[in-house]
């Protein structure tokens, strides 16, 4: 009995991606050294709790990804009707007091269950890329007649509406982004995507006159009118600081311990790459960038995800099994999301979740709450769990 366990056991570990768990864990180790950096500097109001938190944290995702990589991942389909209305019900629960937001943020984002803070978001994104890679194989070739186009779509945007409406643009743009990959991958249409590039010029005219608040456009214009960057400093705060303290650390930075640090507000976390520069420099950031472009090129490469397909002509149409080749562009997509636009766009740090802290701290994007992955400090257990598609 005890020699069949161990069996079972080390075929399973045989079977992990060894690879992707030490990039994962490895990023997650960084961004813990960073948080006790600034601890032991005394800097940006950072305590004890701020690191050990992380590593509690990482421990916990680390034995979640274990669990969840050992549940075949057809039978957690089956039982969608368990995990996807516990999802909805928890986004739907931001929409009441128990909703929270931080300070400086325009999203109630966070889900406040007793002493603990929850985001329903990240559960909500496991919950759609299942649901949605489970509903692709249901229609299988039909995905194109337009009644099944259409409940596709449908689905799509139930998360999307639902976590714009709670004011989190940037992951809105995530579920976007996971749909429409999906979609593609799975053997969309031409026609329809041909119409929806046709779609995109009216749609930004449509935002822009009719949906974004006047808040909303200033956030985006004060990225290149000087005036409006004196007249709102308090808009521009974060992006300005950030920017100094990036490239205050010069060449190789000050250090890690016992420099002199410049100050934003959350460079704890959503900002941390500011904090990167100013303590390991030019060297540092472009470190922090390669290593999280081989992850995110790897992460895609070993989950056979959309990108894979499309730009690296992996031969994924012989997958026979449809319904993992569906699930895993879903997560290709999500790490598409955070990578593929590096290649293409200047933005906060030029690596990373799309639209994200590092082209803030360069004063060229406006300040949205996507994050370095895994680097910056969160109270929550995923540190490791993207692992768990493995």
């Amino acid at each position: 009995m005890i020699k069949k366990g161990l069996k079972i056991a080390l075929e399973y570990i045989k079977r992990l991606d060894k690879v992707l768990i030490l990039l994962c864990v490895s990023a997650s180790v960084f961004g813990i050294v960073l948080l006790y950096s600034m601890y032991v500097n005394e800097f940006a109001s950072v305590s004890a709790a701020y690191y050990k938190t992380q590593i509690t944290a990482l421990c916990l995702g680390v034995a979640a990804m274990l669990v969840v990589a050992a549940i075949d991942y057809k039978f957690i389909s089956k039982i969608w009707f368990i995990y996807a209305p516990v999802a909805l019900i928890l986004t739907l629960l931001l929409f009441t007091s128990l909703g929270q937001g931080v300070d400086g943020a325009d999203d109630i984002g966070w889900l406040k269950i007793g002493s603990f803070t929850i985001q329903p978001s990240e559960l909500l994104k496991d919950a759609f890329i299942m649901t949605f890679a489970t509903h692709l194989y249901k229609v299988g070739k039909n995905m194109n007649r337009l009644p099944h186009f259409l409940l596709l779509c449908v689905h799509g945007m139930i998360p999307v509406g639902l976590i714009s409406f709670q004011g989190d643009d940037g992951t809105a743009l995530v579920f976007l982004f996971i749909f429409v990959v999906m979609l593609i991958v799975a053997g969309l249409s031409w026609k329809y995507i041909l119409l929806g590039c046709a779609a995109v010029p009216p749609a930004i005219y449509f935002i822009w006159n009719y949906v974004m608040q006047p808040h909303h456009k200033a956030r985006v214009l004060i990225l290149f009118d000087p005036v409006m960057q004196e007249q709102y400093p308090d808009r521009w705060y974060q992006q300005h600081w950030g920017r100094i303290a990036l490239g205050s650390g010069k060449m190789t930075g000050v250090g890690l311990f016992g420099g002199d640090y410049v100050y934003t507000a959350y460079i704890h976390n959503d900002f941390i790459y500011a904090y990167i520069g100013n303590a390991l420099g030019f060297v540092g950031c472009l470190g922090t960038i390669a290593y999280d472009l081989h992850e995110g090129l790897y992460e895609q490469r070993s989950s056979q995800g959309s990108f894979g397909k499309i730009y690296l002509h992996r031969r994924f149409r012989h997958d026979n099994d449809t319904l993992g080749f569906k699930y895993r562009n879903g997560i290709g997509g999500t790490a598409g999301y955070r990578y593929t636009f590096a290649v293409h766009k200047r933005r906060r740090y030029l690596h990373g979740v799309a639209l994200c802290g590092g082209g803030a701290c360069t004063e060229r994007l406006r300040a949205q709450g996507q994050k370095v992955p895994y680097v910056l400090y969160r109270k929550r257990v995923e540190k490791a769990f993207c692992c768990h598609y493995v």
